[in-house]
């Protein structure tokens, strides 16, 4: 089943369902992040692409958008990716 949904909290999903989880290809965005890709049982799971937006709160230079494109397994970064950082355009390719 496919369909989109809109939290209170800004959170916005929309692609495939089944058992009120994500599942299949979908698309979450969120204040901080969004993610385009694969989820299996409400987690990233399989290729897809993580941008996370930073602001420099901190003072680190390390405000703009981190980038990973890759595989995941069960929400975390498994197997073949590319991570890119904001700052300094340096990036990480790794299996």
């Amino acid at each position: 089943m496919v369909c989109t949904h809109e939290s209170k909290q800004g959170c916005e999903y929309s692609g495939d369902w089944k058992d009120d989880l994500y599942n299949g290809e979908g698309q979450h965005k969120y204040v901080d992040f969004s993610y385009k890709g694969t989820f299996k049982d409400g987690k990233k799971h399989g290729e897809g692409k993580l941008v996370l937006h930073r602001d420099d709160d901190d003072d680190d230079g390390d405000a703009g958008d981190h980038v990973y494109e890759g595989s995941f397994v069960c929400d975390k970064f498994e197997g073949k990716g590319t991570y890119t950082w904001a700052a300094g355009g340096g990036y990480y390719c790794g299996n």
